[in-house]
């Protein structure tokens, strides 16, 4: 995950380190550039890009050079912010995919992707426009939980 100056950009696939904050145009610009010269592949997916709580940078990031759009994001607080992704991905030839977010044990596989049976990694990353984002949010109570013990400094693990 790389913070660019437009919101939050997952990579999939392997390049060298990258610069944060630049805009999201430019960082995908940069690790497409980057992967094309160690013949690689990458895929660029803008993360929960419509949580404006969460640095979602919205419209903008259509027009990035994005491979994928986050549609299902675990972590955000309410279902409006995924439902406006999802809406907007419509008839994007982009891959469309749910992540748990999760910083938290319990949280992990929250929200995943199903995809047809894959043996390598390439296989995967040339599959990630089939996935299907599915499971669920972890909610408002438990957000609310963890922000309460964060702050009182009972977090544990």
């Amino acid at each position: 995950e790389i913070n660019t100056s437009n919101g939050h950009l997952l990579v999939y696939g392997w390049v060298p380190l990258v610069p944060k904050g630049l805009p999201m145009s430019e960082t995908v610009e940069l690790i497409h550039k980057m992967a094309m010269e160690h013949k690689c592949q990458v895929i660029c997916v803008a993360a929960h890009p419509f949580d404006f709580l969460r640095s979602g940078g919205g419209q903008v990031v259509l027009q990035s050079g994005i491979d994928g759009l986050e549609v299902l994001n675990a972590s955000s607080l309410f279902a409006y912010f995924n439902n406006k992704a999802h809406k907007k991905s419509k008839g994007l030839n982009l891959a469309k995919l749910g992540n748990s977010d999760s910083h938290r044990r319990e949280e992990f596989a929250t929200a995943f992707n199903e995809i047809p049976y894959c043996e390598t990694v390439e296989d995967v990353l040339n599959n990630i426009l089939k996935v299907r984002a599915m499971g669920n949010r972890i909610g408002i109570r438990r957000k609310l939980i963890r922000f309460t013990r964060r702050k009182l400094g009972l977090m544990t693990d």
